[in-house]
């Protein structure tokens, strides 16, 4: 646009959509079929509100009158714009500002899906509490359909019935980049960055409980873990595995950065991030696996991301040695050996911490109270002995009354930090008679030079005898090593 500015701009269009399995093991529930009592004319057998490919779509449906392949109607809106600049505003090559936003969708995940087809009736399996070890189908002959095919649409459904259904639409995940960076020559070849960097997920997919027991107050708590399916509401299903796309994540950071190019035998980059990152669930989980802690209030699990790493500050160097009198015995053993090493230093990795005895009796998963007035955490200063003997005050943590789920937000402590120090010194010697590119080098390398201990996060669960107490290290201890390579 201008002699200092450059402008880019692109857009892409991805319309990634669900895999389809050429065995048409796909399946999708719908609670009002169910709920008229409407069964699929495809499997005979399914419970009503399940649907398969070629199956009338019921009310509420897009495109078509009935389920196609992947019985999930697609999203095909995938358009991702990308727009960036560089400014120069003083136009004497020592400043520069960089901008730019950016879509990236991202592909289905094609483990929960292969997950998803594991179950009935695409993979026959039946439990029994009963019958005769060696005769377990005595009685009941009609549920043994051994060996099973894909192509038997007469399968029996055991109930209650597990199942993991996809839902009404594909949504294609998508991440939003963004970034501000301020960049200045302060002398010659080292520059100063200053930057702002922004990311959010949305639309990442997830799995909840469509069908969780509905806690009955009559009953005792122990009286309630007892008749989980019993208090499903939708009956002849234990767990409805749902796939959703409701899950996002955030990430905020300030950056600085500090780097000397090569010059006079040294190069440094010196970086620090300041960052918050939120999410629901921090990993993809295999089908079956619900990120919602409670079903019944799906924000219960938004918290700080288990990647979280609040500061974080990372140094490294390379110094070529000066050399000593050239040609020299004393310069061949102690000239010309370069040295190099990584500082980091970062805060600690977040955790929650669990309740027991199951206080939701089957639905979802709990935290414990969070009792009194503070950050729970001691004193962070206190001697090694002390934080591996106590890291956090653990009066200030008490189980949850029945039927609830606990105050203790989603990974709001946070544990040890981490500070470890790597090295490396080489030094190469010419091997002319191996031609010209002949050279053998050695190496020596120091990990965790100082031998820290990388302390890992506290024992968390309330009836553990060593709750508060850290028995684990997250890392190495110093690692020495050499090592010598010959090329020719």
């Amino acid at each position: 646009m201008r002699s200092n500015l450059t402008l880019n701009f692109g857009i892409r269009y991805e319309p990634y959509g669900i895999f389809k399995d050429k065995l048409d093991r796909n399946q999708t529930f719908d609670l009002a079929a169910n709920q008229a009592g409407i069964h699929s004319k495809i499997y005979k057998n399914a419970l009503p509100g399940l649907f398969y490919h070629g199956d009338a779509k019921p009310p509420g449906y897009g495109g078509g009158d009935t389920f196609g392949d992947v019985v999930t109607d697609p999203d095909n809106n995938n358009l991702a714009p990308r727009i960036g600049f560089a400014w120069d505003p003083f136009k004497n090559g020592k400043t520069s500002v960089r901008g730019g936003y950016a879509i990236f969708y991202d592909e289905p995940s094609l483990n929960a899906q292969n997950d998803a087809n594991n179950v009935t009736p695409f993979s026959y399996n039946v439990e029994y509490h009963d019958g005769l070890f060696d005769k377990p189908f005595l009685g009941r002959e009609k549920e043994n359909i051994f060996p099973v095919s894909a192509a038997n649409h007469d399968v029996p459904f055991p109930t209650p019935l597990f199942v993991i259904v996809l839902d009404k639409k594909f949504i294609t995940p998508y991440t939003q980049n963004w970034s501000l960076t301020v960049e200045r020559e302060i002398v010659s070849n080292t520059l100063v960055r200053v930057g702002y960097v922004g990311t959010k997920a949305t639309h990442l997919k997830t799995e909840y409980d469509q069908n969780p027991p509905i806690y009955d107050p009559k009953l005792t708590l122990r009286q309630n873990r007892d008749t989980i399916d019993d208090r499903r509401p939708i009956k002849d299903f234990v767990t409805i595995s749902r796939w959703m796309h409701g899950h996002n994540s955030t990430y905020h950071s300030l950056q600085l950065a500090l780097d000397k190019r090569y010059s006079h035998g040294f190069t440094v980059s010196s970086s620090y991030t300041w960052s918050k990152n939120l999410d629901y669930s921090s990993r993809n989980g295999f089908g079956g696996s619900r990120g919602v802690n409670n079903p019944f209030n799906f924000f219960f699990s938004r918290g700080n991301s288990d990647l979280t790493r609040q500061h974080r500050f990372i140094n490294s160097f390379v110094w070529d040695l000066p050399r000593l009198q050239k040609g020299s015995t004393v310069d061949a053993v102690f000239g010309n050996w370069r040295l190099s090493a990584i500082t980091t230093i970062q805060s600690g990795r977040p955790f929650s911490v669990g309740a027991t005895n199951s206080p939701v009796a089957g639905a979802g998963s709990a935290r414990a109270d969070l009792v009194g007035t503070g950050y729970p955490v001691l004193d962070t200063g206190r001697s090694k002995g002390e934080k591996l003997a106590a890291y956090f005050d653990k009066t200030r943590f008490a189980n949850p009354a029945p039927n609830t789920y606990g105050t203790l937000g989603r990974n709001i402590l946070f544990g040890p930090g981490f500070a470890n120090v790597d090295v490396s010194l080489t030094k190469g010697w010419r091997l002319p008679f191996f031609g010209e590119v002949g050279r053998i080098e050695y190496r020596f390398e120091a990990f965790n030079l100082l031998n820290a201990t990388h302390m890992n996060n506290p024992i968390t669960s309330l009836t553990n005898p060593n709750f508060t107490k850290i028995i684990s290290t997250d890392g190495d201890p110093r690692i020495l090593q050499m090592a010598l390579k010959v090329a020719w």
